[in-house]
């Protein structure tokens, strides 16, 4: 750069007078590499507001073209900026710590006036391009400001990445990551549920806390009461105890369940207790040690089932009936048939009475030909009346979906887990005819004021499904179909 040049453009940027001679006038015949140098310098010395102004008064322009009247004046600096960055090579990544900073930026600065413009930009960037903004955001936005943009783009995938964060961030503000969580409906129960399993305590909290800001919601304030029910931890349980709303509302949720129900939910669910919760359950609640008695439970570590185990006299047992040693970090849960060993299949042989439906359980495993359709087609063209429909839907524990577009086929869904299990049906008079079911994440699915659809939802490929949420959504399907 010239010495002549590089006067000026000092001039321009200590000046704080107008001076329209060396203005556009003087900037139409510099190069950009000179522009550039000058916006270079400003942003690596944090001059936000000064460099916005000087865009507004037109005293550094670009290639001299027009934005449309009906943006705002701060709206069509903002424009005018963007392009003279990027005709004079300044990077997105360059200027993002910048366009950040002006949500905070002082009431009466250029710069916040320009953060309107701003969020409009980043959202279409995001939509684009979701992970390049995402990166930005994780470099440059430490308070959460500018989430709601990501979450505009993509509701799921924002709720995910934040609550990840809030459970296992290091060096970030978990409270504002609360905070913005708050104000955004998502179903806490389903993107938690699968973060507890094998979680440590420090995580449990995290969790909790987040749980509790939702706690209003059935299925949070049942997963609350799980977690309260089989946590050892004492400041997760001294969490949730400070919450006497919640802590009402998680014991409410518990009270009409009986022990073969609860073993059967924890079955079908996947649910496991921390050995000592179990044990404890064992030692003091006669009805859950009797139902607990003639099922059988299996042992994990860090997610991997290891032994298949039974309980006599309150104790645990292996296959030989041998008192097992167990370390303190193992979970007990009960064993879904679908998931027996080969070397324990003689367990399905068994002619057992059981208070809980476990060995005679009827198991389905998908063929080849329902993977590659990703679907279950064997109930496609059953009829049933639409009373037997009705009352079973109820039975079975499924609801009937919404439709954004009010067209055929109907749904109903019945929630496994983090997964949707859904049987299509059309109706005529008075009888109803089940189409094919297929499985969808929940995670996935469109919300809208605490409804879900399905429409432009990819359906969960089979090959990605969990053997005992396969099972049990196709079982429930029979049964809805009365097979």
């Amino acid at each position: 750069m010239g010495t002549e040049t590089e006067t000026r453009l000092t001039e321009l940027y200590e000046s704080d007078a107008p001076a329209p001679a060396m203005a556009g006038e003087f900037f139409s015949h510099t190069a950009a590499a000179e522009r550039a140098a000058l916006i270079r310098r400003m942003l690596n010395e944090k001059e936000y507001d000064r460099l916005a102004e000087l865009i507004h008064a037109r005293r550094i322009v670009g290639d001299g073209r027009e934005y449309g009247a009906a943006l705002t004046a701060d709206a069509r600096s903002f424009y005018a900026f963007l392009q003279i960055c990027a005709d004079s090579g300044v990077s997105a990544s360059e200027i993002a710590p910048m366009l950040f900073r002006s949500k905070s930026a002082p009431p009466d600065s250029r710069l916040r006036g320009w953060a309107e413009a701003v969020g409009d930009y980043l959202l279409k960037a995001a939509r684009a391009d979701y992970g390049a903004v995402l990166e930005l955001a994780a470099a440059h936005d430490p308070r959460y400001e500018w989430y709601g943009v990501l979450y505009a783009a993509d509701p799921q995938k924002t709720v995910a990445i934040l609550i990840d964060k809030l459970l296992n961030g290091r060096n970030t503000s978990k409270t504002r990551i609360r905070g913005f969580l708050s104000g955004v409906r998502f179903d806490a129960a389903a993107y938690l549920r699968p973060a507890l399993k094998n979680a440590n305590a420090k995580t449990r909290e995290a969790a909790a806390r987040l749980l509790l800001l939702h706690k209003h919601d059935s299925r949070a304030a049942e997963l609350l009461r799980e977690v309260y029910d089989a946590e050892t931890s004492k400041s997760v349980r001294a969490c949730i105890e400070k919450d006497k709303a919640a802590l009402a509302a998680a014991k409410k949720s518990a009270a009409p369940k009986n022990a073969p129900d609860e073993l059967t939910e924890a079955m079908v669910l996947g649910v496991t207790w921390p050995l000592a919760a179990f044990q404890k359950r064992l030692a003091s609640d006669a009805d859950f040690a009797l139902a607990a008695s003639k099922i059988f439970f299996f042992t994990s570590k860090s997610g991997t089932m290891s032994d298949i185990v039974v309980v006599e006299n309150d104790k645990i047992r292996d296959l030989d009936n041998n008192e097992t040693s167990l370390a303190p970090d193992v979970r007990v849960g009960v064993l879904h048939p679908v998931d027996i060993p080969s070397r324990c299949d003689f367990i399905r042989r068994l002619n057992l009475d059981q208070p809980v439906e476990q060995i005679k359980r009827r198991i389905f495993v998908p063929t080849a030909v329902e993977r590659a359709a990703n679907a279950y087609p064997g109930l496609s063209g059953t009829v049933i009346s639409a009373a037997d429909f009705k009352s079973r839907i109820k039975k079975e524990g499924f609801k009937i979906l919404n439709r954004l577009s009010g067209k055929p086929p109907e749904a109903a869904a019945k929630f496994i887990n983090d997964f949707l299990c859904v049987i299509f049906f059309s109706r005529v008079s008075a009888a109803v005819t089940l189409k094919s079911a297929r499985f969808y994440r929940y995670a996935d699915c469109n919300k809208l004021n605490g409804a879900v659809y399905l429409e432009n939802v990819p359906v969960c490929p089979l090959s990605e499904l969990g053997s005992r949420v396969y099972s049990e959504g196709i079982l429930a399907c029979r049964r809805l179909a009365g097979i």
